[in-house]
């Protein structure tokens, strides 16, 4: 939506980033599909592939899902600090 109102491509990380950090402190498992959902939320909005890059979108993609996913983890470990929760 946002790339729709700004008539340009979006290619901020934080923006998909936040919807991801807020599900993977509630759930993990729902964390990646949200991953996903940004990952073709950012290339159907233009954001993948940058203007200029030699990659082709799909490895474009794969490394923003790479991203995406890495602070859904990163955002498990740290709620498990903040809560003193064990691994299961």
């Amino acid at each position: 939506m946002i790339n729709a109102s700004r008539d340009q491509a979006v290619r901020s990380t934080l923006i998909f980033a936040a919807p991801v950090v807020w599900v993977a402190w509630h759930d993990v498992r729902a964390a990646f599909v949200m991953a996903g959902m940004g990952t073709l939320s950012a290339l159907a909005g233009g954001a993948i592939p940058h203007p200029g890059s030699q990659e082709p979108a799909f490895v474009e993609g794969l490394f923003a899902y790479y991203k995406l996913s890495i602070l859904a983890v990163c955002t498990v470990l740290v709620r498990r600090h903040v809560r003193h929760e064990e691994p299961s």
